[in-house]
């Protein structure tokens, strides 16, 4: 198991692992309800703020937004290696994705328009939207924690 997040009514459980899959299953019965595949790894999993939607990080270089009860796809968005975070915003509009590539990305969650591009001196293995939505954090292996702007977005 690479990940696993609870969703915001603690009604089901999402999970990603190695085998490409990402699942998501009813938290009482342990009963999966739902499963999505990627082309290689998952790496993060994240519920929107109102559980209607998933999203998923993977080692096939995108993070991919899932219908939480279908599991259509509703997005993907790319990066240039491997992703290993992803975040929804605090009002499900945007997302925010951590990469190997160096980068954290943040993207219009219904359009899949990348928004902003942060840059890092190595891989990016972390990200979290402030409560209000207004400021991003990263988490990179060149040992910095950095702090960015997303109000204005």
């Amino acid at each position: 198991m690479q990940a696993v997040t609870f969703s915001p009514d603690g009604t089901r459980i999402a999970t990603g692992t190695s085998d490409h899959t990402a699942r998501v299953w009813d938290a009482a019965t342990g009963q999966q309800l739902l499963e999505v595949l990627h082309g290689a790894g998952v790496n993060a999993v994240a519920f929107s703020p109102d559980g209607t939607r998933i999203t998923t990080a993977s080692s096939d270089h995108t993070a991919r937004i899932w219908n939480a009860t279908t599991g259509q796809q509703l997005l993907e968005v790319p990066h240039g290696a491997g992703v290993n975070a992803v975040a929804f915003s605090p009002d499900g509009t945007r997302i925010t994705t951590a990469s190997s590539d160096h980068t954290a990305r943040i993207w219009n969650a219904t359009t899949g328009q990348q928004l902003l591009e942060v840059p890092h001196g190595a891989g990016v293995n972390a990200v979290a939207f402030s409560p209000d939505g207004t400021l991003i954090a990263t988490g990179s292996s060149d040992h910095t924690v950095r702090l960015w702007q997303a109000a204005d977005l």
